[in-house]
């Protein structure tokens, strides 16, 4: 792998935990690559075996026919573009399904939440960035935090994993010393937002903080987010 024009090892250690949206993202940068020019029958072989593996994590079987490196490029291109269209007739129906079901566990942020998300993450990212954590933990959460960042920009927005945001920030106050509250703090701050959206969609009655020892008070006010 690393012979390939394409960086194998920084593309797998840059790709989602989920399977499928890494099957996705791995698509793209195979894709991008193979159409350019100067790549090579070894570097092609090499990009197939490499699809080919994470496809097989997904339950897809990918047997190609080509005997040439230009009938593998067309092949790789061609079940590429057909994945696309799969993933992207399963997000329609896993949108409408989810309409179906009331929205349950997502929110639909408002313009003005998602600015506010936006720059309470981006002031977490650089309380973690400064916190003296370890680089496996501090990338780790990074990471989790640029994927919540793609997140609040669909129309219809997951809340699980702002939930598990702050477990994974819990586990790590005792190695940030005095950068522990104001995380906290953010991650609260986040945690409110996007449950008050949520409750707004769901027409949820939220408790008060006292009665829900594990969350922010979502029903008090803040002088830094606005109701609608």
């Amino acid at each position: 792998m690393g012979d390939t024009g394409l960086d194998l090892y920084d593309l797998t250690s840059r790709l989602p935990r989920e399977p499928r949206a890494a099957m996705f993202v791995a698509n793209d940068a195979v894709k991008r690559r193979v159409a350019q020019a100067g790549v090579n029958a070894k570097e092609i072989l090499a990009l197939y075996h490499y699809l080919k593996s994470i496809y097989s994590k997904n339950g897809y079987v990918w047997s190609p026919s080509a005997r040439t490196a230009d009938e593998l490029v067309e092949e790789l291109t061609m079940e590429i573009d057909a994945l696309h269209s799969e993933h992207l007739v399963d997000e329609f129906f896993t949108e409408v399904e989810g309409e179906q079901d009331h929205k349950f566990g997502r929110a639909e942020l408002s313009p003005d939440e998602k600015k506010l998300l936006r720059e309470k993450i981006a002031d977490l990212k650089s309380i973690i960035d400064t916190a003296g954590l370890s680089p496996r933990k501090r990338n780790a959460l990074l990471r989790r935090l640029a994927d919540l960042e793609k997140e609040i920009e669909l129309h219809s927005t997951p809340t699980d994993r702002f939930l598990g945001l702050m477990g994974d920030i819990t586990m790590v106050c005792g190695e940030m010393a005095e950068n522990a509250k104001p995380a906290i703090e953010q991650t609260k701050d986040i945690l409110r937002i996007v449950l008050r959206s949520r409750a707004r969609a769901e027409g949820a009655v939220l408790p008060k903080g006292e009665d829900s020892p594990l969350l922010p008070d979502l029903t008090a006010d803040d002088e830094d987010y606005g109701d609608d």
